[in-house]
């Protein structure tokens, strides 16, 4: 019987602590890091990797992703295995794939369609229940997930804005109990999407005293309306001292042109926090530019309404009304500039517009820029996505290298029929970015604070057990690569590109990637908070 079914040789281990790396071997048997050190010459192993001028690290950990629902699909994940990827934490931004109501069914499946537009049948009405569907179509990756409060919010009360009574309030956290029950790891809301934006503070702390009784997390995608950043991170904060949640703040960045270069006061507030004793960190991810649905951007009255959203617009008093408040910004007054806003996905038989500005868009057509916008979501609903040109590298920058950061994608997992769609190019470009642009070429982050910040951090943050780390005892997930050839190749013009420098990687001990391509295997499980 061999002593490794893996065995690394004299790779430069980084472990994922933030510790010097150094020259080690590492060995793998039964899915488990079995030994890390010396591993003397005639060991028996069934494979045995050379691994002189790489580096080995602990797969990374994805904490903010949107593959709730792709991840029900075939082979999807190869856009970030082949980036190192061995965990994707999805329910971020208030959105899951569970809980789910079946008489609001719609309500449930329109919701999602914010993250793409092939939504499965919700056949399931809890974790459970969603976890035996993702597991059956056999993930690449592991997957752990949040529950999204827009998702809870549906479940006991639809769309509405109402402020949740008190059998509503009693049921929402009794759906959040059962979720973090059967191994969710918290709970995230989406405070600038509806139904998530209509939580108010008190209901927001009633359900981080929930998920603090389990050692769960809370992630928020916070209000950052027009000229109050702070204020949304001063929220979060709240949420978190009053309750005693441990807080994780999403895609931490300053969104607002007449508030860029003010990283300094942001990070201010997380300071003060941490030092007064509340537990609050955040993510970022290393581009300049976001990417949601064009919906987030429209009045929450139009939005609210569901798949009926679409159809009020042909009521010419509605539409005269959207135009006007989409005219006088987003997010409460943020200035529009048309120009930075680039259409990345519309729907399957538009070929058109995806590549355009809705500024390039609005000469074509002859109309004004906010009828492109109300014309594309009368379209094609919450799946036409934009990316927006709002910030600054030098801000983000300032969140990297912050020791309380983690990165996150905000991306999604996808599979070879994706390869056609345009994406934001954090789906295939943001963990190698990080180690080829922010380590190697810029000396933002040295090779271990970054491997900390994806790997043992997120481990650690979101509490997920024996991973994250290069230590015996710890699942093999694991990600060999060439610090000095790693680089992103994605961009906005060709998004789908995958990585170079990554040469392979682990799930569980499997070998997925090999060469830099992925070989057809799936390793991953999902996961659940408490489970060693």
């Amino acid at each position: 019987m061999p002593a490794f079914d893996v065995l690394v040789r004299n790779a430069f281990v980084v472990d994922g602590s933030g510790a010097p790396g150094r020259r080690a071997d590492v060995g793998v048997l039964d899915g488990l890091i079995t030994a890390v050190g010396t591993v003397p010459e005639g060991a028996v192993a069934q494979s045995e990797v050379e691994a002189s001028g790489l580096t080995l690290a602990p797969g990374f950990i994805d904490v903010h992703t949107h593959s709730d629902v792709t991840l029900l699909g075939p082979d999807a994940g190869i856009n970030k295995i082949c980036q190192g990827v061995t965990t994707e934490m999805t329910g971020n931004c208030g959105f899951s794939a569970f809980p789910v109501t079946q008489s609001r069914a719609q309500l449930h499946s329109d919701h999602l369609a914010y993250l793409g537009p092939d939504v499965a049948e919700l056949r399931w009405s809890d974790f459970d229940g969603y976890a035996r569907a993702v597991q059956a179509a056999g993930p690449v990756q592991n997957v752990a997930c949040l529950v999204g409060h827009g998702a809870l919010r549906i479940a006991v009360a639809g769309n509405t804005d109402a402020r949740l009574d008190e059998g509503q309030s009693s049921q929402i956290c009794s759906l959040l109990a059962t979720s973090l029950e059967q191994g969710a790891f918290g709970f995230s809301t989406g405070l600038t999407y509806v139904p998530s934006m209509f939580g108010s503070l008190p209901e927001l702390t009633m359900l981080g005293e929930v998920a603090a009784r389990f050692g769960a997390v809370y992630a928020t995608h916070a209000r950052a309306f027009a000229g109050r950043e702070r204020d949304a991170i001063a929220e979060a904060i709240d949420v978190g001292r009053g309750s005693g949640v441990r807080v994780e703040f999403s895609h931490l960045a300053i969104n607002d042109p007449r508030s860029w270069g003010t990283a300094a006061a942001s990070l201010a507030l997380f300071d003060e926090a941490r030092a007064a004793g509340t537990d609050v960190q955040f993510d970022v991810y290393p581009y300049d530019a976001s990417a949601s649905s064009i919906a987030q951007y429209l009045p929450s009255w139009l939005t609210s309404e569901g798949p009926a959203s679409r159809r009020m617009l042909a009521d010419p008093e509605v539409r005269s009304r959207a135009f006007a408040e989409l005219a006088q910004g987003w997010f409460g007054g943020i200035p529009w500039m048309w120009d930075r806003v680039l259409v990345t996905q519309s729907g399957p038989d538009d070929h058109e517009t995806p590549g355009h500005t809705i500024e390039q868009l609005a000469v074509a057509w002859s109309c004004d820029p906010p009828e492109v916008a109300l014309r594309l979501y009368e379209s094609h609903g919450n799946a036409l996505q934009v990316a927006l040109f709002y910030r600054t590298e030098e801000d983000m920058v300032e969140f990297l290298r912050h020791p309380a950061s983690i990165v996150g994608s905000d991306g999604i997992a996808m599979a070879k029929r994706s390869l056609g769609e345009k994406p934001h190019p954090r789906c295939y470009g943001t963990f190698p970015r990080v180690l080829g642009r922010y380590v190697r070429d810029k000396g933002v982050l040295s090779l271990e604070e970054a491997v900390r910040k994806m790997s043992g951090e997120p481990a650690d943050r979101f509490r997920v057990s024996k991973r994250g780390y290069v230590k015996p005892g710890y699942a093999a997930d694991l990600v060999i690569f060439s610090a000095e050839e790693v680089e992103d190749r994605a961009s906005f013009a060709e998004p789908n590109r995958l990585p170079i420098g990554i040469d392979k990687v682990y799930v569980n001990g499997r070998l997925v990637v090999d060469s830099g391509s992925w070989n057809g295997q799936s390793g991953g499980e999902v996961l659940r908070l408490g489970n060693d």
